[in-house]
């Protein structure tokens, strides 16, 4: 028997005699399926007790197909000018499982795009967890007009595949596939022993962390307060590591939006949000604007490390990165769609700290 919730949506498409498996005799489900070329909704009809549309009818003879092979070939032949009753139907997996993947593949143009029509495709394909519906959900960058971060949500329904197949791209150096590694790691609170510094500046930059405030905004942006220039300040004391970027941002001191300096701080000591990122504040005196940098020392404290850690770099005028959208695409010709591991300057950074 399939799962009941397959026969149920069966018996609404006006079934009245089910076969052994709960669906649609296959004879006749096959014959439903011969008959139409699009996914229609057609006129309401009255069967089985209860009034149904032709889209009704031929999901019902969809789900009841022999198997997934048989289901991808009738799915990739209609021409879905319908949809499927409820947006966030998943039956055609409860029924199938992961087979069904070659339709959805059907679905995903040459850019990345997912179109999710009909809508039961892209809650299908977060509920597939096989390798190859990681390798579709990675190749997601937006549904439909939407940028979207499909990949993080499909990697934290199924972590165990998406493990596998991001240490194996990550082993490729493939940055991307490092960064969420780094994402995973920080968010199940295990520390950035290992970590590539780049990594975790990707992971905060790309949100993958969680608050959009664990990355600095660029100057101009983050509402009332403003912002006004960026400093970074790399440091090493021994084996551990930390950076920290200093925001400067306000007006005049005091206040809900008083002049202060906002310091990000990432590192192998950094005790915060999550373990090796923090976000703190300190006021400043004198108004924002006007503020000259402070000793680059002050950070130590937030990067964790003592007062004899040696400073190996300070960038002033930072030139800073912050992605637009989530899980972002870089764009060759605009620096600031990219994140920190496609910027000169926090590579720089990264060498400098060892």
């Amino acid at each position: 028997m399939v799962d009941p919730t397959v026969t149920e949506a069966v018996r609404g498409g006006g079934v009245t005699e089910l076969d052994e498996r709960g669906l649609m005799p296959l004879a006749e489900a096959r014959a439903v399926v011969r008959g139409v070329t699009a996914f229609v909704k057609g006129e309401m009809e009255h069967l089985g007790g209860k009034f149904v549309l032709a889209s009704d009818q031929i999901w019902a003879a969809l789900l009841s197909l022999e198997d997934g092979d048989e289901l991808v070939a009738a799915a990739i032949k209609l021409d879905w000018q319908f949809q499927p009753r409820g947006m966030d139907n998943v039956d055609l997996h409860r029924r199938y499982g992961d087979a069904i993947v070659p339709w959805i593949a059907t679905r995903i143009d040459a850019g990345g795009v997912l179109h999710n029509h009909p809508w039961c495709v892209m809650p299908c394909l977060l509920a597939c967890g096989d390798a190859a519906a990681f390798e579709l959900a990675w190749r997601v960058r937006a549904v439909g007009t939407q940028p979207s971060a499909f990949a993080p949500r499909w990697i934290d329904l199924h972590p165990d595949v998406a493990a596998g197949e991001l240490v194996a791209r990550a082993s490729g150096d493939d940055a991307r596939a490092a960064t969420h590694l780094a994402a995973r790691s920080l968010r199940a609170r295990r520390g950035v022993a290992g970590l590539p510094p780049l990594a975790i500046l990707d992971a905060a930059a790309a949100r993958l962390l969680g608050p959009a405030t664990l990355w600095p905004a660029l100057p101009g942006d983050g509402g009332p307060l403003g912002g006004h220039r960026l400093r970074a300040i790399a440091a090493r004391w021994g084996h551990a590591w930390g950076l920290a970027i200093e925001r400067v941002e306000g007006g005049a001191p005091g206040g809900m939006y008083g002049a202060r300096v906002s310091v990000f701080a990432y590192g192998s000591r950094v005790k915060g949000t999550l373990p090796g990122v923090s976000v703190s504040m300190r006021p400043l005196a004198v108004p924002a604007a006007t503020a000259p940098w402070a000793d680059p020392a002050l950070v130590l404290p937030a990067l964790g490390l003592p007062p004899d850690a040696t400073i190996v770099a300070v960038v002033e005028d930072l030139a800073h990165v912050a992605p637009t959208i989530v899980d972002p695409v870089a764009e060759p010709d605009d620096e600031s769609h990219r994140l920190p591991s496609a910027s000169a300057v926090y590579r720089a950074l990264a060498t400098a700290l060892g």
